[in-house]
């Protein structure tokens, strides 16, 4: 029997023990997927069956409820080209909260052809887990729950075919009744197909700066001219116009998989100020640079002395986004008296309470001590007593990863005599202690060895 809507199918389907899910068909009818048992999700919970999908080109092949993995059995998908990307993709009908998505490629002996291991799974915008391999079939769960809402799966795959022979889509039954529809999506990434621009373009490679806002965010091999290539300058950089100012929660960047290591040092800057400094790891293509909301238009990346290469830059936005209650409290340690332990290279004590933030040293608004025995230390002196509740603290970000940890990691902040917490380093350019409401007339922050601090912002308690 043929059901009009995706609910009465679901409201049959949840009546009947002999129910594997609900299969779209042609003409945007629902029948019940007969044969398969419901299977168990790993918790114990029931996960209900829902896939649907276009007949054309034989992507339907993919949701008809055969997991045969032999292309000769005609149950599996297979594109017309593998040059560039390709890709498949099925509407479930409405949004939901996907719990995991299983795919199954081929194992027939041309299965080389259209391997499914290293194919990317998307639920909506979002990139939930990479495929790796086709025996007994491959699952992929978003590790971040906010990534699981969605309507649309799609799995790309890049310059090879792409083969599918069944894919089925989880969602528990406790969600089944949960209406997404009308919900925002939690996140907008707003730079994809926006104004770019670059100090240069290498005449020889051709890596124009619109490559990287082009939405292909799983190529990064050259030859899929997805990436971008300045010359070799003093100073290179790449930069996108947004188009209108966004409090930005977050900036990731793909880089090139060959010469990742040139982005090791390469700094990121929101509207001219320094925010992010990327930190290169063995193995290294990503990096996710959250840089807490900050309202700015146009985001920069440089480095120095070598080209620049981009794959893709993504800069999203949370929807949902509200001011905190500091953005309106007054700054207690702003323009106060600073002093350290030492200072070196013109790193004084009161570059960390004029204001600016940013995390390049070299711009002139960054405290640094000399290398000493015992503790470095620096200290601000509020004018009389009062109730400290969060300090910021903003760390450096234009030099190595190493240098950086070191000049940061276990610092320990107080608030007169009374430790608040220890900073323990990740890599980020704002760390928040909460000293809950202690008096005191005075902060300090100390550590063994150097010190570097670009900003420190005190505020009282917020009440609540």
């Amino acid at each position: 029997m043929a059901y009009k809507t995706l609910a009465e199918a679901l409201t049959k389907c949840k009546t009947t023990t002999d129910c594997g899910g609900v299969t779209k068909e042609r003409g945007n009818n629902y029948t019940l997927r007969r044969g398969t048992k419901l299977k168990k999700s790993p918790s114990g919970e029931t996960s209900w069956l829902i896939a649907g999908g276009d007949e054309a080109a034989g992507a339907a092949r993919a949701v008809d409820g055969n997991k045969s993995q032999d292309f000769a059995s005609k149950s599996c998908t297979m594109t017309a080209s593998n040059t560039g990307e390709q890709w498949w993709e099925v509407d479930v009908g409405k949004v939901y909260k996907i719990d995991h998505v299983m795919v199954y490629g081929r194992t027939d002996t041309s299965a080389e052809t259209g391997s499914i291991q290293g194919a990317e799974v998307y639920i909506g915008p979002h990139l939930c887990g990479t495929l790796v391999g086709s025996t007994a079939g491959s699952r992929v769960q978003c590790t971040n729950a906010e990534h699981m809402i969605g309507q649309i799966v799609r799995i790309k795959q890049y310059n090879k075919y792409l083969t599918i022979c069944e894919v089925i889509v989880n969602v528990k039954t406790a969600e089944l009744e949960v209406e997404y529809s009308t919900v925002q999506p939690i996140y907008t990434e707003v730079a994809q197909g926006k104004p770019t621009s670059q100090s240069t373009t290498a005449v020889a490679h051709g890596g124009v700066a619109s490559r990287a806002v082009d939405g292909k965010t799983g190529m990064n091999d050259w030859n899929s001219k997805s990436c971008t290539h300045t010359d070799r300058e003093a100073l290179n950089w790449w930069q996108v116009d947004l188009e209108a100012e966004y409090p930005i929660e977050r900036i990731e960047i793909l880089g090139r998989n060959a010469w990742r290591e040139r982005l090791d040092n390469a700094m990121v800057l929101i509207d001219g100020h320094t925010v992010a400094g990327l930190s290169y790891y063995e193995g290294q293509e990503r990096w996710t640079l959250n840089v807490g909301n900050r309202t700015g238009r146009v985001v920069r990346i440089t480095n120095l002395d070598i080209p620049l290469t981009l794959c893709e830059v993504q800069v999203f936005v949370n929807n949902y986004y509200e001011e905190s209650a500091l953005d309106s409290m007054t700054n207690l340690a702003l323009k106060k008296r600073a002093s350290s332990s030492s200072a070196k290279y013109g790193g004084t004590a009161d570059l960390t309470v004029d204001g600016n933030a940013d995390g390049n040293f070299f711009k002139g608004s960054c405290m640094l001590t000399a290398a000493q025995q015992g503790d470095a230390w620096w200290r601000v002196e509020l004018g009389m007593k009062q109730r400290i509740g969060q300090i910021q603290i903003y760390a450096r970000l234009d030099s190595y990863n190493h240098h950086k940890k070191n000049s940061i990691d276990s610092a320990e902040v107080r608030a007169g005599e009374v430790l608040c917490g220890t900073i323990s380093y990740s890599d980020q350019y704002m760390y928040t202690v909460d000293c809950g409401g202690v008096e005191a007339d005075r902060v300090s922050v100390t550590k063994l060895g150097i010190l570097s601090i670009c900003e420190v912002m005190v505020y009282a308690p917020v009440d609540k």
